[in-house]
């Protein structure tokens, strides 16, 4: 499997692949036989099959949390950005005023 991958990643671009080695349909095989050696590995071990089903639902739930996460730090940044807003002046200009520095734009709220 090591030399296949060395082979498909470090001899084949030198190579290039125009001619006979267009369509590099061997390799391609080898690549699914590779799949299909973890789907058998994965089977002989159920173990490795319930730490990776976890994984997967630990993954759902942490992206849930994100995305809700986003929404919210989202939805405090536009109020926040309403009320203090700091409209057509530049960044210089508004220095002193502690608010408006932090929250004087979407971006800056978002931070």
């Amino acid at each position: 499997l090591v030399t296949f991958m060395l082979l498909e990643t470090v001899v084949l671009p030198l190579v290039g692949t125009g001619g006979p080695l267009g369509q590099l349909s061997v390799l391609r095989l080898l690549r699914l036989l590779r799949i299909v050696r973890v789907a058998k590995l994965m089977r002989a071990f159920p173990q490795l099959l319930m730490i990776v089903r976890g994984i997967n639902a630990a993954m759902r739930a942490v992206s849930w949390t994100a995305s809700l996460l986003v929404i919210v730090t989202l939805t405090w940044a536009v109020m926040f950005t309403n009320e203090f807003h700091q409209g057509p002046r530049s960044d210089a200009e508004v220095e002193g005023i502690q608010i408006e520095v932090f929250f004087g734009s979407m971006g800056k709220s978002m931070l």
